[in-house]
């Protein structure tokens, strides 16, 4: 369960769940589910799409998220990932994705970088 300490989630509560699995040194897999119980956040945010507008989330309830990764260690100290998720009220239509590489340059200090493409 996690929460927010901002003033406009007050009172928001989230439901997360996630199980990653590591067959070997250098690969993993994991699953995630964000906002299982459907928060409610006031009664939403005007969004403009194009030429028309909307209210996100509708009636201020937030979808739930589920995304998979695959995370890869191809040399030592460094790892290439990419995740990529969807939303209950949309799933499997519409599909954001996120990359990521890093190297840990010392015990510790790790640089990366990435991308996202609509991750919500």
């Amino acid at each position: 369960m996690t929460s927010s300490n901002d003033p406009t989630l007050s009172g928001v509560n989230s439901l997360d769940f996630g199980i990653q699995y590591r067959p070997f040194h250098f690969v993993s897999f994991a699953l995630q589910a964000n906002r299982l119980n459907k928060p409610t956040i006031g009664a939403g945010t005007e969004v403009a799409q194009g030429s028309t507008s909307s209210l996100w989330p509708p009636n201020g309830q937030l979808p739930a998220q589920y995304l998979a990764s695959l995370t890869i260690e191809p040399i030592p100290r460094l790892r290439a990932s990419i995740d990529i998720d969807t939303l209950s009220d949309n799933f499997g239509k519409s599909i954001g994705y996120q990359l990521f590489s890093g190297y840990e340059i010392l015990s510790g200090l790790h640089i990366g970088a990435g991308y996202h493409h609509r991750y919500e």
